[in-house]
């Protein structure tokens, strides 16, 4: 429930990042900037744990693998920050989204 509360909580963010469009060296997107580092190192930390509690049987499971690609996409905007498609890997956490969602409507 943590780790989905974090998901939503990082998308809402990401809306306000693109709503607000910070300029280039101000406070604002360092602010953004420090909080895409932090749900991503959480998200890190989340994944390497599941890693570690299933061992080879996470890469088994679909959602595992689809997480895993996420965050690594994640971590590759990082150091890819000048180039116009990163936009486009950022988005791939939307999706996280959308399997979180999924993920409540079989719940009912």
């Amino acid at each position: 429930v943590a780790v989905s509360c974090l998901i939503i909580f990082n998308f809402i963010v990401n809306i306000a990042n693109v709503e607000v469009m910070p300029e280039v060296g101000s406070t604002a997107e360092d602010v953004f900037d420090y909080m895409d580092y932090t749900f991503t190192g959480i998200f890190i930390f989340e994944l390497l744990l599941r890693m570690f509690v299933e061992q080879m049987r996470f890469f088994l499971q679909a959602h595992n693998l689809f997480d895993f690609v996420v965050i690594a996409l994640s971590v590759v905007s990082w150091f890819f920050e000048e180039v116009s498609s990163v936009g486009i890997l950022r988005m791939f956490r939307v999706f996280r989204i959308i399997r979180l969602v999924r993920r409540f409507t079989a719940w009912r």
